[in-house]
C-alpha cells in the first residue's frame, strides 16, 4: 500500500485545498491593495504615547533614589565583615614588604 492510497492522506489533502479556498476567497484582490490610499498616522497615537514616556518619567523621578537596603541578622556577616574561605592564600611570606614604602638613606647626610 503506497501513501497516495491512504485514505487519511487524501482527506488531509481535501481539507488543505478548501482552507486554500477560504483563504484566497477573503484576501483583497491586487489592485486594491496596489491602490489603497496610505494610512494617515493619527495624532491620538502619538499624542498617546507622549504621555505614557511622560508619565514613565514623571514616575522614576518621583521614586527617587531607593530606600536604604535592610541591615543582616546579628548572626549573619555583612559585605564588609565576610572573610573569605581563602583569604588564607593571600598571606605570602614577607608580605609586610608590599605593605610599607620603602626608606632610603639620603646621599646627603654621608657628605657631612
Amino acid at each position: 500500500m503506497t501513501s497516495n492510497d491512504d485514505p487519511r492522506e487524501e482527506e488531509l489533502r481535501r481539507l488543505f485545498a478548501a482552507r486554500q479556498r477560504r483563504e484566497e476567497a477573503a484576501a483583497p484582490g491586487y489592485e486594491r491593495v496596489i491602490h489603497r490610499p496610505a494610512r494617515v498616522r493619527h495624532g491620538r497615537r502619538r499624542l498617546a504615547l507622549a504621555s505614557c514616556v511622560l508619565l514613565l518619567a514623571l514616575l522614576v523621578v518621583w521614586r527617587g533614589r531607593p530606600e536604604a537596603p535592610k541591615l543582616a541578622a546579628p548572626d549573619q556577616p555583612t559585605i564588609t565583615t565576610w572573610k573569605a574561605p581563602t583569604d588564607f592564600l593571600l598571606a605570602v611570606p614577607g608580605g609586610e614588604l608590599l605593605n610599607s614604602i620603602p626608606t632610603f638613606p639620603d646621599p646627603d647626610l654621608r657628605r657631612l
